[in-house]
């Protein structure tokens, strides 16, 4: 058996949804688990460990 599991890859996706990740944590049940989320993958991106 194999798993495979991509990591992070740097695109222009994010950017281009139209989508405020700040507005979308506002409120909700899963705040902490979205803030949560979030943050890791907005340092994995800025730490440049996204494979171009």
């Amino acid at each position: 058996m194999s798993v495979i599991e991509p990591g992070a890859v740097a695109t222009e996706f994010v950017n281009n949804i139209g989508v405020d990740p700040e507005a979308e944590v506002a409120a909700g049940p899963y705040v902490d688990a979205l803030r949560a989320y979030l943050d890791r993958t907005v340092a994995q991106f800025s730490s440049g460990s996204a494979q171009s």
